[in-house]
């Protein structure tokens, strides 16, 4: 729960940062994230890394800009 919270907390910052060029356009940027916890989700760093991976794939096959975790989608 702590990094899913701490996931969105900087998705939402994310969301909400405008970047301004030099040329003065506006920009904004769009993240997705992928949280996965040890051990619930895996039990060594070579695994936990491909479990966050599977999460962050899942959301940018529904539709990109969002935090998703193991088990959703």
């Amino acid at each position: 729960p702590q990094a899913l919270a701490k996931a969105a907390e900087i998705h939402r910052t994310v969301q909400r940062t405008r970047y301004v060029l030099d040329q003065g356009a506006e920009i904004r940027l769009q993240l997705s994230l992928g949280v996965a916890a040890f051990p619930r989700d895996a039990d060594n760093l070579q695994a936990l890394i491909k479990a966050a991976d599977r999460a962050l794939f899942s959301v940018k096959a529904s539709g990109k800009d969002a935090v998703g975790q193991v088990g959703e989608g």
